[in-house]
């Protein structure tokens, strides 16, 4: 895509909230929102449960999930002022209150998904035709970049499947034709790759392989800047 229609989608869909990598959406953006939403709970998959998660999330759900050893380079916590007044007041007019304030038991959500599979396991064995989610959350990760395609603060809706290692493969496979055919739909050219994720570290750049060794995660791409990669 051209610069200059980048830059135009730009202005039209989004404000500067002063933030790198966050902004406020415009009324166009709303409806293109409302309107891919739309479209996209046309595809849910039958006996979906659907669940809309807030910002935050338990900090011990996701430090049992892995997430703070595989990605504590893109995590966000929520921290407060604590104490009593007095403490509090003197905190507030110190230059460096930032660095004084201390965490919460929340963390803002990297993934819509996240929240879902300890609430999954609370409930116990998992029905023999398995489990499908249709979850979104306003989510956070704490990006190197404040390109378009990589923002800090956005939106994230999942389609989940939890069952046997076949009914994943089936869902799975499923969803990588289906993707395709819902860009196709919407004219945006695309393909679908092998990907990684962003692992953290050198002992990171290992588990970025083997997760491409064991085809573990795929991705639709489409071309967004021009003489770039094209972006997930």
């Amino acid at each position: 895509m051209p610069k200059d229609q980048l830059a135009s989608i730009k202005t039209a869909l989004l404000a500067s909230a002063d933030a790198e990598g966050v902004y406020a959406g415009t009324e166009l953006f709303e409806r293109v929102i409302e309107a891919l939403s739309n479209f996209i709970s046309r595809y849910r998959p039958p006996g979906s449960e659907v669940l809309r998660f807030p910002p935050v999330m338990s900090r011990r759900q996701l430090e049992i999930s892995g997430y703070l050893q595989a990605f504590p380079h893109l995590l966000g916590v929520v921290s407060c002022m604590q104490g009593t007044e007095s403490d509090i007041r003197s905190l507030v007019e110190r230059a460096d209150w930032a660095a004084a304030l201390s965490a919460t038991e929340l963390v803002l959500a990297p993934a819509a998904c996240y929240p879902v599979y300890p609430m999954a396991a609370a409930r116990g064995a998992v029905p023999t035709d398995g489990l499908r989610f249709d979850v979104a959350a306003y989510c956070f990760r704490r990006e190197a970049t404040n390109e378009l395609d990589r923002l800090q603060a956005f939106r994230m809706r999942e389609y989940v499947c939890i069952g046997t290692a076949d009914q994943v493969q089936d869902f799975r496979s499923t969803w990588m034709t289906r993707a395709q055919s819902l860009a196709g739909l919407l004219h945006l050219p695309c393909q679908i790759v092998p990907a990684s994720d962003p692992f953290f570290g050198r002992i990171g750049k290992l588990a970025a392989a083997s997760q491409l060794e064991q085809d573990l995660k795929f991705e639709l791409i489409i071309p967004l800047h021009p003489n770039s990669k094209p972006t997930a």
